[in-house]
């Protein structure tokens, strides 16, 4: 039973494909299908609406806003899933019904234009690599891996509301596949990533991949849209460690607090003590492996001092020049004359290391 299923096409003066986009739907027992107008002027209006489409007029030009405008109709409104689609005939519906069956066991489903040779060969090397790039930056960021950010979508009207989303440009699809990964992980939304052919735009022009212009403002609202998806992340990240802080008493927070000062201190002292005996990286090569793991202790230990929120003094100064001293007997052992001339130098308003001293004299 598809009766529950609406489709949704953003158009953009796609006169010459959306009547057989919207005849491939309709052969495939779709019928539910919205087409929104993002400001055409052509005849994609009167074509759709002539074909048995539900059409929806959206002055406001946005990949985004014309999907989130077709969302609000009272058929998509009232639907158990919606699926999305282009208007320009690259979409190879014949694969539908593979698709659709997935509902049973999946609550997003997304067609995988790269998961086929001749989808990849079909997609511009720009095309590509935003993919590639998004995609990795999803998997970085929300643990969950991608291949493709392709048009072709099937999903849950439930989750898609979970989603909250926001974006209303070209930003849209990545949005929604950057939410869906985070409630894979969070509640266990089900995805599903389905190779489905591409074909070659069938009529009209491209607003995005066609244009060198068109790609690199694409590429732009991804990674902008990403960057914001990231901000909101740590935001959340910083608030959650907020309420942990506020529930916990303030005996457990100051033990805490110590307890981290100890691991610090023993970080920075351990750090260096390790790394001052093999500083002689020329004579000896297998120093470097030895210095570097002295340095990452200490290293460990500056992000964990991030987290201190106040050192009293004796720490400060006994953790801050103890350190120092370690390494003043690291190869190559009278090294501290350099501090002393940058010091001097610095003193009277020079850069030091445009001024190095003679050793002879």
């Amino acid at each position: 039973m598809l009766e529950n299923v609406v489709v949704i096409i953003p158009a953009l003066n796609e006169e010459e494909t959306v009547a057989d986009v919207i005849c491939g739907l309709q052969q495939q027992g779709l019928y539910n299908i919205c087409v929104v107008d993002n400001g055409s002027c052509d005849r994609t209006l009167l074509i759709a609406a002539k074909q048995g489409a539900t059409v929806v007029k959206e002055p406001r030009q946005g990949y985004g806003q014309a999907c989130w405008t077709g969302l609000q109709t009272p058929a998509a409104q009232a639907a158990e899933w919606i699926l999305f689609c282009d208007g320009d005939g690259s979409d190879d519906l014949s694969q539908l019904p593979e698709l659709l069956r997935m509902r049973e066991k999946y609550d997003f489903v997304l067609g995988n234009r790269r998961g086929t040779l001749a989808g990849r060969q079909l997609l511009t090397y720009a095309q590509n690599f935003g993919n590639w790039l998004a995609t990795r930056l999803i998997r970085f960021g929300w643990g969950y891996a991608y291949e493709d950010l392709g048009p072709l979508r099937l999903i849950r009207k439930e989750s898609l509301d979970g989603f909250a989303m926001r974006d209303r440009g070209f930003g849209w699809t990545v949005e929604m596949q950057t939410k869906a990964a985070a409630q894979a992980v969070e509640r266990g939304l089900r995805i599903c990533e389905r190779p489905v052919n591409y074909l070659p735009r069938q009529g009209g022009r491209s607003k995005i991949a066609g244009t060198i212009r068109g790609s690199g403002k694409a590429g732009q609202v991804i990674l902008t849209t990403l960057a914001r998806l990231y901000l909101q992340k740590i935001g959340q990240m910083t608030g959650a460690i907020a309420l942990w802080e506020k529930a916990i008493s303030v005996s457990q927070q100051t033990l805490f607090q110590r307890g981290l000062l100890c691991v610090v201190s023993f970080l920075f002292l351990t750090g260096s003590i390790l790394a001052a005996p093999h500083g002689d990286f020329l004579n000896d090569p297998q120093a470097v492996p030895l210095f570097w793991r002295g340095m990452s202790l200490m290293g460990v230990g500056f992000v964990g001092a991030w987290c201190l929120r106040k050192v009293g003094g004796l720490w400060f100064w006994g953790i801050a020049i103890a350190p120092r001293l370690i390494l003043l007997s690291m190869y190559p052992g009278d090294d501290i004359w350099r501090y002393i001339w940058e010091g001097h130098i610095q003193t009277i308003g020079f850069n030091p290391y445009l001024h190095a001293p003679d050793v002879a004299v």
